[in-house]
C-alpha cells in the first residue's frame, strides 16, 4: 500500500513493478506477480487498537503471533491465506506485546489466534517461562493440535495462566480423519481432552459433516464424539458444514 500511495503521490515507481497488486485498467483486470511473505514477524508493529471502540467487543485483545500451519488437512484455507511455511514472531516479542498491553493498557485477558499457537515447543515453553517470571494476573487462550500437543505441554501452558484450548478434531471417524489429511489419533486426542478436563481447562472443540468421503454412518459417529465430549469434559462443541473454499485442496 505504501509502494502504490508513492506510484500515485510521486511516480517514484511503476505500478507494473508494485508485487502482490491487482487492478483495472479500463476494463481488463491486471494482476501483478505475487508478493513473497514477509519473513521476520517481529519486524511488524503490534496493533494499537486506542481508536477502535474496544469495549464493543466481548474479547478485547485478538493476537495472532504466527503464518502459516504445519499441518496439511485438505479442506483448511490456511496456506491459501498464509503461504504453506510456519513462521512465528519470537517468544521475547509476543511476551512484550503482552507486557505493555497489561501493565500500561490494563488488559488482563488475551486471545491467541494462531492456527496453531503449539507448533514450536520451543518457543512456547519461553513464552510461559517469561510469563511465570513476570509474575503477571492474566489468563489467555490458544488453538493447537492433538498430533502436537502432549500432557507435559498442557502442564507448562495451564501453569502459564492458560485457560482454554481450541482442538480441531473435524471427525469421529478415524478413517474420515486419514481421508482429509488430518493427522490426528481420535484416541489420543479422546486422552489429551480427558487430561485438560481434568486440569480445569475449558476444551473448545470443532467437527464438520459433510466430508467428501462422510457416510450417514460416519456422520452420526461424529455427532456422538461431539456429545460425548460435551458430557463427558464440559466440552464446548462447534459443528460446520464442509466447504470447498478457494485455494484449498478441496
Amino acid at each position: 500500500f505504501i509502494e502504490l500511495l508513492e506510484c500515485l503521490n510521486y511516480g517514484t515507481l511503476s505500478i507494473n513493478d508494485i508485487t502482490g497488486l491487482s487492478y483495472k485498467r479500463g476494463r481488463k483486470v491486471i494482476h501483478n506477480p505475487d508478493r513473497k511473505y514477509i519473513e521476520k514477524l517481529d519486524c511488524l508493529p503490534w496493533a494499537e487498537l486506542d481508536e477502535i471502540a474496544i469495549r464493543d467487543y466481548d474479547i478485547k485483545q485478538l493476537i495472532i503471533t504466527s503464518r502459516g500451519c504445519p499441518g496439511r488437512c485438505i479442506y483448511c484455507a490456511s496456506a491459501a491465506l498464509a503461504g504453506t511455511r510456519y513462521r512465528n514472531r519470537s517468544a521475547e516479542n509476543v511476551f512484550s506485546e503482552l507486557h505493555y498491553k497489561y501493565f500500561v493498557k490494563g488488559e488482563k485477558y488475551f486471545a491467541f489466534l494462531d492456527d496453531t499457537f503449539t507448533a514450536s515447543k520451543k518457543r512456547l515453553y519461553k513464552f510461559c517461562e517469561y510469563l511465570k517470571k513476570a509474575k503477571m494476573d492474566i489468563v489467555w487462550r490458544c488453538d493447537s493440535r492433538t498430533d502436537i500437543l502432549s500432557e507435559e505441554m498442557i502442564d507448562r501452558i495451564t501453569d502459564a495462566g492458560c485457560t482454554s484450548v481450541h482442538i480441531g478434531i473435524e471427525s469421529g471417524s478415524q478413517e474420515v480423519i486419514n481421508k482429509i489429511n488430518k493427522h490426528i489419533n481420535l484416541e489420543k486426542s479422546e486422552r489429551l481432552l480427558a487430561y485438560m478436563s481434568q486440569k480445569g481447562v475449558q476444551v473448545m472443540c470443532s467437527f464438520i459433516i459433510g466430508h467428501h468421503c462422510d457416510t450417514h454412518e460416519t456422520i452420526k459417529q461424529t455427532i456422538d464424539m461431539a456429545l460425548r465430549f460435551k458430557k463427558n469434559y464440559n466440552a464446548t462443541v462447534g459443528v460446520s458444514i464442509n466447504t470447498p473454499f478457494p485455494g484449498t485442496y478441496l
